[in-house]
């Protein structure tokens, strides 16, 4: 995927924000042409979703919470498989388990709910040795209902997602 069409995907997903999440959302540019997004719902419910677009070295990464995929050629995953990632993650319901020995947070999964019922792995993250694993595990999980629930929005991505294909 070259820089020009990098831009347009991104100039297409940020216009997508600018109209139906204007104040749900913040940017920053982290360096010249690559630009960090958080996303947050519009009930104003936490939302771990992010992503990052390196224009200038064809890079895309997409993060739910600390679990993310790097897409380019460098990583040999198209960015437009990353990109049908992020557009997934706002109309999907996601789901993180965070496991405790004690009161150490030791382990956190991350989950996404497939069109099935069934949840895919989206990553794990875990210390290794820096918590009492001698104590009882106990798990606290954490729903996350889809970023968008319109209809009418639903439509809309899905002409976006059309367009970024069709460009990409």
């Amino acid at each position: 995927m070259e820089k020009e069409e990098i831009r347009i995907a991104f100039n297409e997903i940020k216009g997508f924000l600018d109209k139906y999440f204007p104040d749900n959302y913040n940017e920053s540019e982290e360096y010249e042409e690559c630009y960090h997004i958080n996303v947050y719902s519009q009930d104003e419910e936490d939302s771990s979703v992010w992503f990052e677009f390196d224009i200038g070295n064809s890079e895309l990464i997409v993060g739910y919470g600390i679990s993310h995929i790097h897409y380019g050629k460098q990583y040999g995953i198209e960015i437009s498989e990353g990109l049908n990632r992020l557009l997934d993650f706002f109309t999907t319901k996601m789901k993180r388990t965070d496991y405790y020995k004690g009161k150490v947070n030791f382990k956190n999964v991350y989950e996404m709910k497939r069109e099935n019922g069934t949840y895919e792995n989206l990553g794990t993250s875990s210390m290794l040795f820096l918590y009492p694993f001698w104590k009882e595990t106990t798990k606290k999980v954490t729903e996350h209902s889809e970023l968008i629930k319109d209809e009418n929005i639903k439509t809309e991505l899905g002409k976006i997602r059309d367009r970024i294909n069709n460009v990409c």
